[in-house]
């Protein structure tokens, strides 16, 4: 694979997350949103900006 593909790639990925990033700010300020934080906990974000452990990860 040549260094002009990766690059390519490099930018692809780069549009992609700045896109899910933003769908995914818009989705959470309507929906109810679940997803794993950095330490591996089962959060759900709500509409108003709280946001509540439902599952602590296992250490």
């Amino acid at each position: 694979m040549d260094i002009e593909k990766l690059r390519q790639i490099e930018r692809k990925q780069a549009i992609l997350k700045a896109t899910f990033t933003a769908w995914m700010n818009e989705k959470m300020k309507d929906e109810v949103v679940c997803y794993m934080d950095k330490q591996g906990n089962i959060v759900n974000h709500y509409p108003d900006g709280t946001e509540k452990i439902i599952k602590h990860a296992k250490k």
